[in-house]
């Protein structure tokens, strides 16, 4: 359809403009004719003109999916990184999935860093979309991976949400932080847990390095988000990981409150007392009044047994249970390089769990160091690191903060 076909008859001023502030040039876009584009153009409209809202020629150009018009508009100077309404047109090609447009607008120097008025990239409409052609495209130019809307939440927590699987996998290869926190203290385990149905994405995200007892603002784990849903499958995976049942938001609520609420839950809850009996880990004796006999114990038994005899150099590894206070293993490269294959594969009872447990160990190792350090001028190094090992992480943490602060016993290096 023409614009001019109702002017064609009458002299239109350059500068007219509709109720809603759009020119001719605008008009031209919206009903994608290059040739009424090019005359308008050619006689003076401007090629950046802005409607009421800030939306240029190019952003309608892009909406419509003209992309004659976009490569014309380009090329006749107009701003790639304009915004309409607080978004650019390279949003807009995103939203609407145009992928050549998309392409076409970073190669004439879009800004993949783009946010809009609540603070979404480019990458985190793509990832919301489930776009993996888009975010692959975006990894390729370097785009930042950690920004954040102004919720705070990264493409991760999105990803999380809606359970990307290989965006999910894309993200964490791209250095995507794992334990970025959003403005309610959340990592993107939280936002698993709490809406994400499938299972591989929880474990994903465990095998990225998550923290599964990572607390937010109100001191909830991604467990107490998990256990208000119907979904077992996500609280099974949990628990697989070393997730708690017993921590306590700063209400006082604790998931296992809830556990009895559903069969799936109580039976993966009497599943995971078990395995945690059987290594003796943080074993509550609240829990120990569940039966003994049935296949899965015995499996549970088999592999605890196998891992006191399973020896990596000097250590064995059950010691990722045993000697998890003061986790000494880690300098063990024999038995590190176990965790770099499929472990899972040599115990579908415990694999997960043992991962899980080595890479808190890790972090749990660093705080030890940190901790030791403030406290070795009054006592020998030995004793401190034995006393160390029996404070629990959060405590740990806890004496961390302190020295962090300043308000620790700091070591005179003068």
């Amino acid at each position: 359809m023409s614009v001019f076909k109702e002017t064609r008859s009458q002299i239109m001023p350059f500068n007219i403009r509709s109720s809603k502030g759009r020119s001719l040039l605008h008009n031209a876009a919206i009903y994608s004719s290059i040739e009424e584009l090019e005359l308008l153009l050619n006689s003076g409209f401007d090629v950046n003109s802005k409607d009421v809202k800030g939306c240029t020629p190019l952003h309608f150009a892009v909406f419509v999916n003209f992309e004659l018009g976009v490569d014309f508009l380009l090329n006749r100077g107009a701003n790639v990184n304009s915004k309409c309404f607080g978004e650019a047109p390279l949003h807009i090609a995103a939203w609407k999935q145009r992928r050549s447009i998309f392409e076409k607008l970073i190669e004439r120097g879009a800004d993949v860093n783009c946010q809009n008025k609540n603070g979404l990239s480019v990458l985190h409409i793509a990832t919301i979309l489930g776009s993996l052609p888009f975010v692959d495209i975006l990894f390729k130019k370097g785009v930042d991976v950690n920004i954040k809307d102004l919720k705070g939440n990264t493409p991760l927590h999105f990803a999380a949400k809606y359970g990307s699987i290989e965006i999910i996998k894309g993200l964490l290869t791209n250095k995507a932080d794992i334990d970025s926190k959003n403005d309610r203290g959340q990592i993107a385990l939280h936002r698993a847990a709490k809406f994400c149905p499938y299972r591989s994405a929880i474990k994903m995200l465990m095998i990225g390095g998550a923290e599964v007892n990572a607390r937010d603002k109100e001191g909830r784990t991604p467990m107490h988000f998990a256990i208000d849903r119907p979904n077992g499958e996500i609280i099974k995976e949990l628990l697989e990981w070393g997730g708690s049942l017993f921590i306590k938001d700063e209400n006082g609520d604790q998931p296992l409150e809830w556990v009895s609420c559903t069969w799936v839950a109580s039976h993966a809850f009497e599943r995971n007392s078990m395995q945690l009996k059987c290594v003796g880990f943080n074993f509550d004796p609240i829990t120990n009044f569940y039966g003994t006999k049935d296949n899965f114990c015995l499996l549970c038994k088999k592999e605890a047994k196998k891992m006191k005899l399973h020896r990596y150099g000097k250590d064995l590894l059950s010691d990722v249970f045993d000697k998890y206070g003061d986790p000494t293993y880690l300098a063990n490269t024999t038995l590190k390089q176990a965790f770099e294959y499929d472990i899972e594969l040599e115990y579908p009872v415990y694999g997960s769990l043992l991962r899980a447990i080595y890479g808190r160990a890790i972090k749990r190792a660093a705080l030890l160091d940190i901790a030791q350090y403030s406290l070795t001028e009054f006592f020998p190094v030995e004793i401190v690191r034995h006393i160390l090992s029996f404070l629990s992480d959060d405590d740990l943490q806890n004496v961390v903060n302190l020295v962090n602060c300043g308000l620790g016993i700091y070591h005179d290096k003068s």
